[in-house]
């Protein structure tokens, strides 16, 4: 379940940075088979649990409010004088009634709210693993090595001229390297965090080497 979830993590910024709707959906599946599994092994075997939820309680709160708020905004059960106008006058172009919603568009409200809880999803496996050494260096080390990975395909299509993307012609941002993402700032974000992931593991290395050099020191 573990190398799962880290073949996961290694596999979201490769379709276009899981921003279109296939790849979003297969992730938010991923997601839920994962979190199924972990909860029945955790059933099964208490001291998997290495965080509480309650320890989440607050701010498990804060960001279900923000879930369920996208969620009525896209549902139709909320009062009429409460609905975008567009509402009205679409159903007064099409000369019948319509059922609306806060939400100009419903689907998209309910679409990130769905994006938002796969998201939650990941952050709790990794609050999970993460409290163990050992599965937190090897964490690290995905990011580390599967951002070198994107960065040296970005390189390769960026010095040979920037025209595709997977395969594809690239419509936009042609000037710019982003790898496997549509958007500049997408793939700086995520560059950001591997570089912070690679900073995190030089300085365990030297915060590691001169404990060693202490220790034959006082010997």
């Amino acid at each position: 379940m573990f190398w799962a979830f880290l073949l996961l993590l290694a596999w979201i910024p490769l379709p276009l940075g899981s921003n279109r709707p296939w790849s979003w959906s297969l992730l938010s599946i991923c997601v839920g088979v994962l979190l199924v599994l972990w909860a029945v092994a955790a059933l099964r075997n208490p001291s998997i649990v290495k965080v509480a939820g309650r320890e989440f309680l607050l701010p498990g709160i804060l960001f279900g409010t923000v879930v369920i708020w996208a969620i009525i905004q896209g549902s139709v059960i909320t009062p009429v004088n409460w609905h975008d106008p567009v509402w009205q006058e679409a159903a007064k172009a099409l000369g019948r009634s319509l059922q609306g919603s806060i939400a100009a568009d419903p689907g998209i409200s309910i679409e990130h709210a769905a994006r938002l809880m796969a998201y939650a999803g990941i952050f709790w496996l990794a609050a999970q693993y993460g409290r163990d050494p050992q599965y937190a260096r090897k964490i690290i080390w995905c990011i580390v090595i599967a951002g070198i990975c994107y960065a040296a395909y970005g390189l390769s299509v960026y010095t040979g001229g920037n025209k595709t993307i997977l395969g594809s012609v690239k419509w936009a941002n042609r000037d710019d390297l982003t790898s496997t993402f549509v958007g500049r700032a997408a793939y700086g974000a995520y560059a950001g965090v591997v570089l912070l992931a690679m900073l995190a593991l030089i300085l365990h290395t030297a915060s590691q080497t001169v404990r060693a050099a202490a220790k034959r020191d006082k010997r």
